[in-house]
């Protein structure tokens, strides 16, 4: 594949780009009901209540690095109940778990031991590598360790010290992203040479100073009074990534988007 490939992995599409390990069992919204009842059922979700479930996503976080609670709640080995016997009102085979391991084996995906050997890991050999418990069950549904699918394995995965997933999850993120990056001529810093539509560089200064934290801070109702971490991407437990206002100074507003600097949108 070439360096500057930028479409996107199949194991990237069919294991990372799934969040679900990290979804919570409720949220503060003003629906009454709770995932298991609204599994593939958007009806519910009205104008205006998508706002809800982004806040009770922030005020979590705060809670949580208020505990110093957050490594241990960041991916979970095992995937909550809500997630596994209630979605499609418990038809078997249909959880949430079984889609994702089925949709692997569609796509053909290789196993998480060959994912291992590829990225320069020592591949399992064993279950009771695994801690005890985990040996146990992956023991009662695959009958060697080369059998065990590449989301059930890099879930397994003990996450970075720094981060939220193991060492096989986060070659194959770097490895994507970096080709996103990499491989589309029209991001927003590539200079003339590159993208015929650059930015000048007053416009890329600006640019840069716009956050996923500040996106938030403009676009949801009540959030001024609450708190978010400057860098949205990074847990708030880390260095310099405790949660602030958003009138904070590490939240810059970009004169971009106060409408003080222009650009030019043409097409050819």
């Amino acid at each position: 594949m070439s360096e500057n490939e930028d479409s996107e992995d199949i194991e990237f599409n069919g294991t990372l780009n799934r969040l679900t390990s990290i979804v919570r069992e409720q949220y503060k919204t003003n629906l009454s009901k709770v995932i298991r009842e609204n599994y593939s059922n958007w009806s519910s979700l009205e104008y205006g209540t998508v706002k809800t479930p982004a806040q009770s996503y922030i005020d979590k976080w705060t809670e949580l690095y208020e505990q110093k609670a957050v490594n241990a709640c960041m991916i979970a080995q095992f995937y909550r109940k809500e997630m596994l016997k209630f979605v499609s009102h418990n038809p078997f085979g249909l959880d949430l778990a079984a889609l994702n391991i089925q949709r692997g084996r569609d796509e053909a995906l290789r196993t998480y031991n060959d994912y291992l050997e590829v990225s320069g890991h020592k591949k399992i050999t064993n279950f009771h590598q695994f801690p005890s418990e985990t040996a146990r069950k992956l023991a009662e549904v695959y009958k060697h360790p080369d059998d065990i699918d590449l989301w059930v394995g890099g879930l397994l995965e003990p996450a970075y010290e720094d981060g939220v997933v193991g060492a096989t999850f986060s070659d194959i993120i770097a490895d994507q992203f970096s080709r996103f990056r990499h491989g589309d001529r029209y991001f927003y810093d590539n200079g003339p040479g590159i993208n015929p539509g650059a930015f000048n560089k007053e416009q890329i200064e600006e640019i840069k100073k716009i956050s996923m934290s500040r996106i938030i801070c403009d676009n949801l109702d009540h959030i001024s009074t609450n708190l978010i971490p400057p860098h949205a991407f990074l847990r708030p437990d880390l260095p310099g990534n405790a949660p602030e206002g958003c009138q904070s100074s590490n939240i810059p507003l970009s004169t971009l988007l106060l409408g003080k600097i222009g650009i030019d949108c043409y097409i050819k």
